[in-house]
């Protein structure tokens, strides 16, 4: 079984990539995971190339063989792929296409406006991925160097989310808007913490 996936995120996980794609038959938001139960489904650089060895990028068109639908409590929208099969380019899209997958009937980023659920919130919360439009952005490092960014959504001002899309590392400025693709984790750190930190894992300027 194949998935015909926009490539959305190649973010930081656990020494690999959270990759999530939108399914372009039914406009569903998925997360693709290893069987590396290490790095809790991450994927590898080799996990994402396709026949001809080129590196999927974003906003590539891919065909993805998918083994199962494999969701968990706080992600329901993971499946496990085939490792073993090549993924298949069947072309690009420009970022405005994206724009018809926002979820622009989403009142807030998961739940509340803090940078993280509580075990109880996010067991509550009903996705882990969010493709939303924000305004007045600010990126920047904190006194760790963390990558972080502070916003209003809804009227609602967001500050300190982590950052996860490699390409705004160490960035220090201001957007009038941005799309941006929100993440939830499920994983040891964050259940033993009981703070599931919200991950911007992708932005795209608008």
């Amino acid at each position: 079984m194949y998935r015909d996936l926009i490539i959305m995120t190649k973010s930081d996980k656990h020494g690999g990539f959270c990759v999530v794609g939108i399914d372009i038959n039914d406009g569903s938001f998925i997360r693709l995971m290893s069987d590396n139960k290490e790095t809790f489904g991450a994927l590898t650089p080799e996990n994402m190339l396709y026949e001809d060895n080129s590196e999927t990028k974003i906003l590539d068109v891919a065909r993805v063989e998918i083994l199962k639908h494999c969701p968990t409590q706080l992600q329901p929208e993971n499946v496990l792929i085939d490792e073993t099969i090549r993924w298949q380019k069947l072309g690009t899209v420009s970022q405005e296409e994206t724009y018809q997958y926002l979820n622009n009937d989403a009142s807030n980023i998961f739940l509340n406006v803090d940078n993280y659920l509580s075990k109880k919130e996010v067991i509550q919360n009903a996705s882990s991925i969010l493709f939303v439009q924000i305004t007045k952005a600010q990126i920047y490092s904190n006194f760790k160097n963390k990558t972080k960014m502070s916003f209003t959504f809804k009227g609602s001002k967001y500050t300190d989310m982590s950052v996860t899309d490699p390409d705004y590392y160490g960035k220090d400025k201001t957007y009038p808007k941005l799309n941006v693709v929100f993440s939830l984790p499920d994983d040891k750190w964050s259940s033993v913490n009981d703070k599931y930190y919200k991950f911007a894992a992708k932005i795209f300027e608008v």
